[in-house]
This record gives C-alpha cells, sequence and structure tokens, in this order.
C-alpha cells in the first residue's frame, strides 16, 4: 500500500474513501431499517439507550475484588436485555449500525495506513571517521 506523503493525496483519498462509505451497501441498510422505524420503535430504542446509560462497569482502576465481577455481569445482563428486548425493526436498525461501525473501523484503518505508514527509509552511513 503506498504511503500518501502530501495532503493534497491524503485530502484526495480521504473524499474518496468517505463516498465509498457513504455509499456503500452497510450505509443504504441503516437509511433503509431508519426510515422504517415507527414511533414505538423510537420510544423503545430510547428506553433501551436510557437502559445502556445506566449499565456501570468498573473502570480499570476500581476492581477490587468479586463485587466487580457481580457489577461487570449485571451490566452485560441489563445491556443484552435491553437490546433483546427491541422490536424486530429496532433490533434490525441497530445491527445495520453495528455493520456500518465496523465498516467505519476499517475504513479509518485503512485512511490511517495510507497517511501514517512510511515506508522504511533506507539512510546510507558514511563510515565513522577514527
Amino acid at each position: 500500500m503506498p504511503f500518501l506523503h502530501n495532503r493534497s493525496a491524503q485530502a484526495e483519498a480521504c473524499a474518496n474513501l468517505a463516498a465509498a462509505v457513504a455509499s456503500s451497501p452497510a450505509a443504504a441498510e441503516v437509511e433503509r431499517s431508519w426510515n422504517a422505524l415507527t414511533t414505538n420503535d423510537e420510544r423503545r430504542l430510547y428506553a433501551a439507550n436510557v437502559a445502556m446509560d445506566k449499565a456501570r462497569y468498573p473502570e480499570p482502576d476500581d476492581v477490587r475484588g468479586d463485587e466487580d465481577f457481580r457489577q461487570l455481569a449485571w451490566s452485560d445482563y441489563v445491556l443484552d436485555d435491553a437490546l433483546h428486548s427491541l422490536p424486530e425493526r429496532a433490533r434490525a436498525f441497530t445491527d445495520a449500525l453495528a455493520s456500518a461501525d465496523s465498516l467505519l473501523q476499517q475504513a479509518a484503518v485503512l485512511f490511517s495506513q495510507l497517511i501514517m505508514s512510511r515506508p522504511a527509509c533506507r539512510r546510507s552511513r558514511s563510515p565513522r571517521p577514527s
């Protein structure tokens, strides 16, 4: 994969990558599933979002023993219950968002490789004076 060393090449690659993501089947599925949601679906998504916001995960420096694992298990249960109780259209929407999120993460990795990865430079070393 070539390294893009100037800003105009990086901007062009970014625009092309963004256009590809925006016109992808994953983006089309997000739009389709969003437009299919009913008012009840939107209310249920909001309620699931509130439940997920209330789920507390222990911070890495806040772990003190078994209680933290019980809290983590309870938070996972709350999240699973919130998502699995969604109606079919709302679940289709969250699944479409998850697919689009995966595509965005892949695009971000690809773009960062294009602009950050430099080929190994070969520098000729002149002999050191003795």
